[in-house]
């Protein structure tokens, strides 16, 4: 019974001195209690689209799919130019005024009115990529925002960008939008993020 007892202090010394005396034990303990809640937890991504053309929004949807695959929680927030690829299929947006109704006459909105951001060629080039990916076995644009609204990832439209393009929730969106917010409440949700990317 003494020999343990004295086994018993000779472990409590080792624990005093690797944890700077016994009080601070609960504080480690806390902590490796947070690092495994940490763990647990499923990881973020973030990505703010701002660029309209196809060549970066694909990437922007494939990143994403790729992440939900991996079981990360994925919110994309589409701003500016990017806010036009979440137009719904045929609507003209009749806009606020002269000006952001010219842009809407100007840029093509939709998946389908992404443009490449070089070597478009009047949409030749797009037509090559884009058989280029199906003999590849690579979804387009528009089945990417399927897969990706099918598996939860939250597509967001920036309201401010909104309001610039003289664009209506609902009205001139693509049903696949789940949310409509604006930069605080986007950057509540960025804080919490594992991984960001501005595209």
């Amino acid at each position: 019974m003494t020999g343990d007892l004295e086994t018993l202090a000779a472990e409590l010394e080792k624990m005093k001195a690797a944890f700077g005396g016994l009080d601070n034990i609960p504080k480690y303990v806390a902590l490796l209690d947070q690092y495994k809640a940490d763990q647990e937890r499923a990881k973020k991504v973030s990505l703010v689209v701002w660029s309209g053309e196809y060549d970066r929004v694909l990437p922007a949807f494939i990143i994403a799919n790729g992440a939900r695959a991996m079981e990360m929680d994925v919110d994309m927030y589409f701003t500016f130019w990017g806010l036009k690829t979440l137009q719904k299929h045929g609507a003209r947006p009749a806009g606020t005024n002269a000006m952001n109704s010219a842009l809407h006459y100007m840029l093509p909105g939709g998946p389908e009115g992404a443009k490449l951001s070089s070597l478009h060629m009047f949409g030749l080039g797009k037509t090559m990529i884009t058989r280029l990916m199906k003999e590849n076995n690579i979804a387009g644009l528009d089945e990417q925002i399927d897969l990706a609204y099918e598996s939860g990832v939250n597509i967001q439209a920036c309201t401010l960008a909104m309001s610039i393009f003289g664009m209506e929730k609902g009205k001139d969106f693509d049903p696949r939008v789940q949310n409509y917010v604006g930069v605080a409440t986007y950057l509540m949700s960025a804080a919490s993020a594992d991984i960001t990317l501005f595209i």
